[in-house]
């Protein structure tokens, strides 16, 4: 039953039990706000973002991260220390050991900022590269997700970035 407690999960009730649920509910609009006030809680959360908030908090989050990551805790399964995402694709594995094989300096699944890139060329070059599948990367919207990515590690990390396909990554097999 949504928004019971997990304790009711598999049990009956019984039909007087089910016919006082039922007088309670009855009259009701099926939404606990009226139309006004569901109209001011629209024209609030109009244009914000999730995460939005201060510049300020939004700094002290980031310097907590970073801190967090730098401590490098044995174990971590935390989202920035790389967590249960840290695997890599097979076409990352080809970018890194075919593409890049040249670059002994390559960094795999390299945080800057809110995002990670799949292969990292530290300066003097200052390069990120993505491997793009072909089955994800074709998805509607994804072309619009990636260019904010791009955008951003741009923007605020000087980092280009240059992306390879799936298909592309498989020629390097040949």
């Amino acid at each position: 039953m949504k928004g019971h407690p997990s304790f009711w999960k598999g049990k009956s009730l019984s039909i007087e039990h089910r016919a006082n649920i039922s007088a309670g509910c009855k009259g009701r609009t099926g939404h606990p706000h009226s139309a006004e006030s569901r109209e001011k809680i629209g024209a609030w959360r109009r244009g914000r973002k999730f995460g939005s908030g201060s510049e300020s908090r939004r700094q002290k989050i980031s310097v907590g991260r970073q801190a967090h990551i730098a401590a490098q805790i044995p174990n971590c399964k935390c989202g920035p220390c790389g967590g249960s995402n840290n695997r890599n694709t097979s076409i990352e594995i080809i970018l890194r050991d075919r593409v890049l094989a040249d670059f002994p300096e390559v960094q795999a699944n390299v945080r800057f900022g809110i995002y990670e890139v799949d292969a990292y060329l530290p300066p003097p070059y200052h390069l990120a590269f993505e491997a793009d599948g072909d089955y994800w990367h074709r998805l509607p919207g994804r072309a619009e997700t990636d260019a904010i990515r791009d955008t951003y590690l741009l923007k605020y990390h000087g980092l280009p970035v240059i992306r390879l396909t799936e298909s592309e990554l498989k020629t390097w097999l040949l």
